[in-house]
């Protein structure tokens, strides 16, 4: 299988959106969902290219009929769309993992810290506070 972005990059893809024409590149700036009508994202393009794929019925039972090149460019983008946003979704989910992991470390270093304090003897306490005067 040939890369679909060196394919889509050959075939000059761009991506109609409210912002504009976007380019390949383009989408891996686009957040993954969006509520404002003004912004791109990439569910709302590609939402659009699947409603266009639907629109593509067979036309012929025939093997041998060619396939319409506008066909060809709306599956292409939506091959590049959800690659795109399987990638970013991965990439959200283990910068939420690192996050957890990160706050379980600081939560276990307290406790650590918590336990020490109170298995300190009370000698060392003693030198401790004496060492204060």
């Amino acid at each position: 299988m040939t890369d679909i972005f060196a394919r889509a990059t050959r075939a000059k893809l761009r991506f109609p959106s409210v912002q504009g024409a976007l380019s390949v590149e383009d989408l891996w700036d686009l957040p993954l969902t969006t509520t404002r009508s003004t912004k791109a994202s990439l569910e709302t393009l590609g939402n659009v290219l699947l409603q266009k794929q639907a629109g593509f019925a067979a036309t012929s039972i025939l093997t041998t009929t060619k396939p319409s090149p506008e066909k060809a460019a709306v599956n292409l983008a939506v091959e590049v769309i959800r690659h795109v946003v399987t990638v970013r979704e991965a990439e959200n989910q283990a910068k939420t993992q690192a996050a957890a992991r990160a706050s379980e470390r600081a939560r276990l270093d307290e406790v650590i810290a918590d336990r020490e304090a109170k298995e300190t003897p009370i000698a060392d306490l003693k030198a401790q506070r004496a060492a204060l005067a």
